[in-house]
């Protein structure tokens, strides 16, 4: 169980009598270990998730009798949702490299009393990030991370009608969140130097995110008609340095 948010209990824009939420969660895995002793190898971990969602607060345009007035329900708990998927885990490890790579296969559905079935908004059907670390001599160290994710689905705006009353357009929404952004996809690098003192560790570091310079997609700006959009992007091409020191 979940406490619903303060916004959807509130006497006057919420619902004083929403209930919380639930869910039901079962999970099963299992992991190998193919080293057998040896400093160097392959350990695997797969798990299988599921997850069954009910009493989902979601918006209402129902009016009910409360204290013997009519007033906007605005929510009530006839929400309801499922997610699944698949995670794996491999890793290569020895005295000089670490690698690691992930991947999750997920669908995340939600529905209710107007939509039937949807996917969710931050519904990601493939997961993927690769991660590896190469110590190298004189206490270098090079690093690098890639992640490939599938892009979040949203929900078009198909058309638009000029409101003259007000001066405005107001938008005509498709399927609720049935187009996606663009595949996100990031490579990451990153060098450090240490050095070891007799009662200090200094370490000199560049990271460097977005190598590629990738425009990934975020968000969606429309024009005052809705007639034209462009996606916003996230970071650019981004580098860092810094110290640290241990003492």
């Amino acid at each position: 169980y979940q406490p619903p948010e303060p916004q959807e209990q509130d006497e006057v824009f919420g619902n004083p009598d929403i209930k919380s939420p639930r869910a039901i969660h079962f999970s099963a895995g299992f992991e190998k270990d193919f080293r057998e002793g040896s400093l160097e190898g392959i350990t695997w971990q797969m798990q299988f998730f599921d997850k069954w969602l009910d009493h989902l607060v979601v918006q209402s345009t129902e009016q009910v009798s409360r204290d013997g007035v009519l007033v906007d329900q605005n929510y009530n708990n006839k929400g309801g949702g499922r997610a699944y998927g698949i995670e794996n885990q491999w890793r290569w490890s020895d005295p000089v490299w670490d690698i690691w790579l992930s991947y999750t296969w997920s669908e995340s559905f939600r529905w209710n009393e107007l939509v039937p079935k949807y996917k969710h908004e931050y519904d990601q059907t493939h997961n993927l990030n690769l991660v590896g670390s190469k110590k190298l001599t004189n206490n270098w160290k090079v690093s690098s991370r890639f992640r490939y994710v599938t892009g979040n689905p949203f929900t078009p705006v198909t058309s638009s009608t000029f409101d003259s009353d007000n001066d405005v357009y107001v938008p005509g929404r498709g399927n609720l969140y049935s187009e996606r952004y663009k595949d996100f996809y990031q490579l990451d690098l990153r060098i450090d130097k240490k050095w070891i003192l007799d009662q200090e560790i200094w370490t000199l570091y560049l990271d460097i995110q977005n190598v590629l310079n990738t425009k990934n997609p975020e968000s969606i700006e429309y024009s005052y008609n809705y007639k034209d959009k462009e996606f916003v992007s996230g970071l650019p091409f981004l580098p860092a340095f810094g110290i640290k020191g241990e003492f």
